[in-house]
């Protein structure tokens, strides 16, 4: 319901929102399909085997019909309220691809340890050097795309499960459409009281599960 509210503040009801169960074992699936009979915009997909976000997301988008298609884990680890900001950077900019980074100037990052610092940069930094991407965050769960962009690499790729961010970014890159970043929020302690609050709601563990919305 709150991704559903958080994309009616910009497009009414002129968007929709495919679900996909990326082989779940727990109640994910009962709780989409609670959540389906309120919104009539949102399709489901599921299957049985876990196939990885990769994979999820290719799916997803095989029953995508807009033109411009955002992506978000199921588990809300990026509160959907930060859409606005991949909206905003892509009207400012007329880019094919908005990513969030938690580099970018206008970012707020709060509760990140040293060791996850250093292993995040060094992560990028061989990103960089590898494929010289012009972008200083890969990994942000939330990005938007023009469906032109994603029917060019989507046959191309190969990577089913983490590495997917980065593939899809190396292709778009290569086929040279512009990709800009926009801001992130990111505070860890409360994406910790978040997993606790989910928890007890009974919601159970959503890893593979994919919210793709396209408007």
């Amino acid at each position: 319901m709150e991704i559903h509210n958080e994309l009616s503040r910009f497009y009414d009801n002129d968007f929709e929102l495919i679900v996909v169960n990326d082989g779940s074992h727990d109640s994910t699936l009962d709780e989409i399909l609670k959540a389906s009979k309120q919104i009539e915009s949102m399709k489901i997909v599921t299957y049985v085997k876990n196939n990885g976000k990769g994979h999820a997301i290719k799916v997803g988008f095989s029953h995508a019909s807009k033109d411009l298609i955002t992506f978000l884990d199921g588990d809300l680890d990026i509160p959907p309220r930060q859409i606005e900001s991949l909206l905003n950077t892509y009207y400012e900019t007329g880019a094919d691809v908005v990513i969030q980074s938690k580099r970018h100037p206008d970012s707020v990052v709060n509760g990140v340890t040293l060791k996850r610092y250093f292993l995040s940069r060094s992560y990028q930094l061989y990103i960089k050097l590898l494929f010289n991407l012009p972008v200083s965050d890969t990994q942000a769960g939330c990005k938007l795309f023009r469906r032109e962009v994603l029917e060019t690499i989507m046959p191309k790729l190969l990577v089913k499960r983490y590495a997917f961010d980065v593939e899809q970014l190396v292709l778009a890159h290569k086929y040279g459409f512009k990709i800009a970043e926009a801001s992130r929020i990111l505070k860890l302690w409360m994406k910790r009281l978040y997993y606790r609050g989910t928890h007890l709601r009974g919601l159970g563990s959503l890893t593979g599960t994919g919210v793709l919305r396209t408007f």
